[in-house]
């Protein structure tokens, strides 16, 4: 509801909590040999508390009652509906090329290959949610017609030098930033990070689609 209400410092707020209160249950469970299910679990215990930030800030602009009576909206399940397949696939999707290598490769390239992945993963998240915040009320001024392409071309092509400026960093400075990251053990990450820096750039022009 408060997306709908455009309340954007919620919304960049609600997306970091998920990605940040992942990130620590993950590191602590690697740190202490949990096992593998404790990333489940992380993942999980991070999506609940995001659910419950949202709801606490969402009950700030609307009276929600979880236990009430059901009003099913057909049109509003219908576009929600999309939205959610498009996002399982775009999971899937991201994770299918480690899957793939994983099958038809050895573990060492499974890791060369993730590590310059993670490095563009950061970056991608970034992107998601400046457009999160962005593209929104972009798109409701052009769906009324009342847009102003000229006044907003500055703002796009800010965008795309800003993008060309960090890939250009990215590629520059890979070598460092994989052996910050991961040390001299995952040198061979360097070409792929290098080779991502494309498709970073591609996924800041297709964001706004």
């Amino acid at each position: 509801v408060f997306r709908v209400h455009e309340d954007f410092k919620w919304i960049s707020a609600s997306d970091v909590l998920l990605s940040f209160s992942y990130m620590v249950l993950a590191m602590l469970s690697l740190k202490y040999t949990i096992g593998i299910n404790a990333l489940i679990y992380s993942s999980l215990i991070s999506m609940v508390l995001a659910f419950l930030y949202d709801y606490y800030n969402t009950r700030r602009f609307v009276i929600i009652s979880l236990l009430g009576k059901l009003v099913f909206d057909k049109t509003f399940i219908k576009s929600t509906f999309i939205f959610s397949v498009t996002n399982i696939l775009w999971q899937i999707i991201s994770k299918i090329d480690v899957l793939m290598l994983s099958v038809i490769s050895s573990n060492t390239d499974v890791g060369v290959f993730n590590v310059g992945k993670q490095v563009i993963f950061f970056a991608v998240i970034g992107i998601s949610i400046i457009s999160s915040v962005i593209y929104p009320p972009l798109v409701r001024k052009l769906s009324k017609g009342t847009i102003d392409f000229q006044g907003n071309k500055k703002k796009f092509i800010a965008g795309l030098v800003i993008s060309l400026f960090i890939c250009i960093l990215l590629f520059s400075f890979s070598e460092m930033i994989i052996h910050i990251i991961a040390g001299n053990k995952y040198a061979e990450s360097v070409i792929i990070l290098k080779i991502l820096t494309l498709f970073f750039f591609l996924q800041t022009i297709i964001t706004p689609i």
